[in-house]
């Protein structure tokens, strides 16, 4: 904590998204969202050229709350914007109940990771990994480093910067092996079969393969067609997994899945825009777009919608039913949006808050509020 300035909100909501930036959050996909902050400082204009891109695509129909995007369309005339979604808007404590979570010994404890459920959560306190479950905090003991998240059959995915990542499972530690020929490995996600997916790097983030790792903890490269993305961009990630292995991420740019079977596809995207994956729930996938551009894709349908709000992150989280978390940008607050709703998500005393993760059901949502020392809490919505 500082000693010599004034602490106020915006202060405050800057470092708490600094710390989102940095390994306390998942890595997988916190350093990517770093890069991309990164990116937005040091490479405005070719994000200005890829945002209006974004914006020249056309509007088809709305539905459900969302704006459906259709097929890339090169235009240097001006579009008009895309309709305002039919929300009705509220805010906790109305919309959503708060309470904070408990901490472990030592304090200092940060949520970053939810079971489907919505009942078990996990984080780091002290670089020790702490579970939240049944009203009590605990620390993960013969493991060290962060949760990055939670399977169905309670198996816990963390990494440790030291020995790389792991799974714990009733007190029984799997450590996930490296890919052969790159230094370091980024799991994020975790389903009930054991499955990891996530990513492996070399000496930057530009050498980033996607990776699957099998219940046995060993190491398998994902496929990175060469039709898929951008020429310019190299970097290909992996970064949920659903229960029936169905992978989720981005190769150079382009929103894709991988089948069970290894066999990448493309998602459609937003016009130009380079776009990441983060998440996979049901026929739901989230992500965001450059410029501030959140988005939902349909499995079964394989449209891209965009969702009312956005942010650096756009939607970082998801339900099967289709809410969305949106950190937004601090001090901005959090949202939880979804079909005819729009929930501000603060603290207990307006203070703004940044959203993480989202159970399955969408009614259960965690984060950390942005005070001087941010700490944990959880939203149940109605």
């Amino acid at each position: 904590m500082r000693s010599t300035e004034v602490y106020d909100e915006e202060t405050a909501g800057a470092d708490l998204r600094r710390l989102m930036l940095t390994t306390d959050v998942p890595a997988g996909r916190a350093d990517l969202a770093r890069a991309i902050a990164d990116g937005q400082r040091a490479n405005r204009r070719r994000l200005a050229t890829l945002t209006a891109a974004a914006a020249g695509i056309a509007v088809l129909a709305t539905a459900g709350g969302f704006a459906v995007l259709g097929p890339d369309r090169a235009t240097d005339a001006p579009q008009p914007a895309l309709p305002s979604p039919s929300v009705s808007v509220s805010t906790a404590p109305a919309g959503c109940k708060l309470a904070r979570l408990p901490e472990p010994d030592g304090g200092g404890a940060e949520v970053s990771a939810m079971d489907p459920s919505g009942t078990v959560l996990g984080g780091i306190a002290h670089d020790r990994p702490v579970l939240w479950k049944d009203g009590r905090a605990e620390l993960l003991e013969g493991v060290q480093g962060g949760v990055y998240d939670i399977a169905a059959d309670g198996a816990v995915l963390g990494n440790d910067e030291a020995t790389g990542g792991w799974v714990w499972r009733e007190g029984q530690v799997t450590h996930l092996a490296k890919l052969t020929g790159y230094q370091a490995m980024y799991p994020s996600a975790i389903n009930a079969k054991g499955q990891v997916a996530g990513y492996a790097t070399g000496r930057t983030l530009d050498d980033a393969v996607p990776v699957l790792w099998s219940a046995d903890g060993k190491a398998h490269k994902l496929s990175t067609p060469s039709g898929i993305g951008a020429a310019d961009v190299q970097y290909a990630m992996a970064r949920d997994i659903d229960d029936d292995g169905l992978v989720v991420g981005d190769v150079r740019g382009a929103p894709v899945y991988w089948t069970p079977d290894g066999v990448a596809h493309a998602l459609p995207k937003a016009g130009r825009a380079d776009m990441i994956v983060w998440a996979i729930a049901g026929d739901n996938v989230y992500g965001v777009a450059s410029g501030d551009f959140a988005v939902r894709w349909s499995l079964s349908t394989k449209q891209v919608f965009q969702l009312p709000k956005g942010g650096d992150f756009g939607a970082k989280a998801g339900s099967a039913n289709g809410f969305a978390v949106l950190p937004g940008n601090l001090p901005e607050t959090s949202h939880r949006v979804g079909p005819g709703r729009d929930d501000e998500l603060r603290g207990p005393n307006g203070e703004p808050a940044m959203a993480l993760v989202i159970s399955n059901d969408g009614r259960t949502v965690a984060g950390l509020v942005a005070t001087a020392e941010p700490y944990s809490v959880i939203w149940t919505c109605s």
